[in-house]
């Protein structure tokens, strides 16, 4: 478990503080995560101290990807009701019916993303419960998005979902891969082509990362590599 009495000054706000920030967190959990190699956001999750669980929330992941569980409280289902002692992510189980590996790893990162703002913010949260798309009456101040939504949020370098990006693909190790994919088609960023060489470049990342190509292609802009 991090100690954040030791940084209790974290600011994910600003766009390179963040880059530090995510970098600082994972050289915590894993030093090697900085080197190129993936993360794995299961191991991160509990890392950070939360449980997981795949629940049933709509059975349908285009439209909730999970909900972060901060507090001891009682969250409702599609059917039923689960009684959430300690922090939990929850996915929806669609997401792990549909075998999409990648889509399931973003939604960890996004849901550790929100506990690791909410560690931060402690004492400023009304409410133990972020969630994505689900209302329920335990939940007074929740955030819903889609899969959509959560991409806008990267697109504006806001949020959780943005802050997850950088945890799921780390700066350094991440530019480090795309140059020496880019020589392998010999370009760089000025001179690479979407159409031709892009779809490979995506397809070889999200594959590397175990991360969905929007994500990717999120990142690659972000970092100004495309």
């Amino acid at each position: 478990m991090i100690d954040f009495a030791q940084n209790i000054k974290l600011n994910f706000g600003a766009k390179y503080v963040a880059e530090d920030t995510a970098s600082y967190i994972l050289y915590k959990f894993d030093r090697a995560s900085l080197n190129g190699g993936a993360v794995s956001m299961e191991r991160f999750a509990r890392f950070l101290g939360l449980e997981i669980m795949c629940e049933y929330i709509t059975g349908d992941c285009t439209e909730i990807l999970g909900t972060a569980v901060f507090e001891p409280q009682r969250i409702y289902l599609r059917c039923g009701f689960a009684d959430c002692v300690a922090p939990s992510a929850i996915v929806e189980r669609d997401v792990i019916e549909s075998g999409n590996g990648a889509l399931y790893n973003f939604t960890l990162a996004i849901l550790c993303a929100e506990y690791l703002f909410y560690r931060v913010k402690n004492g400023e949260q009304e409410n133990g419960q972020l969630s994505f798309g689900l209302e329920s009456v335990e939940s007074e101040r929740n955030v819903s998005a889609n899969i959509n939504s959560a991409f806008a949020l990267i697109e504006a370098e806001e949020g959780a979902a943005s802050f997850a990006l950088k945890l799921l693909l780390p700066k350094n190790g991440f530019k480090r891969q795309v140059a020496e994919l880019y020589a392998q088609f010999g370009v760089n960023r000025a001179t690479v082509d979407g159409e031709r060489h892009l779809p490979a470049v995506l397809e070889s990342l999200a594959e590397r990362y175990n991360a969905p190509e929007a994500a990717v292609a999120a990142r690659l802009k972000e970092l100004n590599l495309y």
